[in-house]
């Protein structure tokens, strides 16, 4: 069903930004480079350049109404972490949860440009604005006596055992937002810089959201290690003192971010094109003699 919602978005874009002949200015593809983090439970200052990650992407863009809309789509690949040994909370530091995971996702986004851009018309640069729509999958992990672990699949806040929610689902929607600035190297490449948020639906980017399960019920359905996972803390409690007590903020849904400098080359331009067409136009009559 996502996918299809996904493919019949980027099939409206193509049609309406490339093939309409009264609107369409111009059309570029691209690639993004730039790094990722996160905000969520786990979260570390934001001095802590460990949680920050490279991120790479490729795009299509379409410019519409005289240069002041695009359409871009493109898809996305980032990590993101937290590590509780960073946090300047005390409880965060007890508890002592860390994870790591890939984001790679597929978005459509509109940009608003503050000015007219179109390098074409030697309109070089622009402020604009994002908004859209990004399908996006994740898979929180963790390092433990030299293992790694899919923490969605340990359930780590009983999720799947009786009486206790379904596990989260890996692959979700996510909602882009930010801005940057855009500047036109020449009549055909183009340079931009911007700071995307993705607002999510779920708390569970980093496997941490509510309160912590009856750890000797966990063990014996997903094993030991799920049970470990769950609290890893310095301050030792016994298995059973640990159930309700609270674990995450279920109430405030995690972000990832991207920080990209774009690279585009304009592969197609209406002014170019009737410039082209122009000057065959001009070289077919001077074939006449009159």
């Amino acid at each position: 069903m996502l996918k299809r919602i996904i493919s019949s978005l980027v099939l409206s874009f193509i049609y309406l930004t490339l093939t309409s002949n009264s609107y369409a200015q111009f059309a570029e593809g691209g690639v993004s480079g730039g790094f990722s983090f996160y905000l969520g439970d786990i979260v570390a200052p934001y001095g802590e350049m460990s949680q920050y990650h490279p991120a790479a992407g490729m795009f299509v863009r379409g410019t519409v109404l005289k240069g002041l809309v695009s359409g871009r789509f493109g898809v996305s690949r980032g990590s993101i972490s937290g590590d509780d040994k960073y946090s300047l909370n005390k409880f965060h530091i007890v508890r002592n949860l860390n994870f790591t995971s890939p984001i790679t996702e597929a978005y459509l986004v509109g940009e608003l440009n503050l000015f007219s851009f179109n390098p074409c018309r030697n309109k070089k640069f622009s402020p604009y604005v994002v908004g859209g729509i990004a399908m996006f999958h994740f898979d929180p992990m963790t390092s433990y006596y030299g293992e790694f672990y899919h923490l969605q699949e340990l359930g780590t806040e009983g999720q799947g055992l009786a009486g206790y929610p379904a596990k989260y689902k890996l692959t979700q929607f996510s909602v882009p937002m930010g801005g940057g600035i855009k500047y036109a190297i020449n009549k055909r490449l183009v340079v931009s810089g911007e700071f995307v948020m993705r607002k999510t639906f779920t708390d569970y980017l980093d496997d941490v959201s509510t309160t912590y399960p009856d750890r000797v019920e966990l063990a014996k359905v997903n094993g030991s290690a799920a049970a470990d996972l769950t609290y890893r803390g310095f301050k030792h409690y016994d298995d059973s003192s640990l159930k309700g007590v609270q674990r995450g903020d279920a109430g405030d849904k995690d972000w990832y971010n991207f920080v990209q400098i774009n690279f585009s080359y304009i592969f197609f331009s209406r002014c170019q094109a009737s410039e082209y067409r122009g000057r065959m136009y001009i070289g077919r009559i001077g074939c006449y003699n009159f």
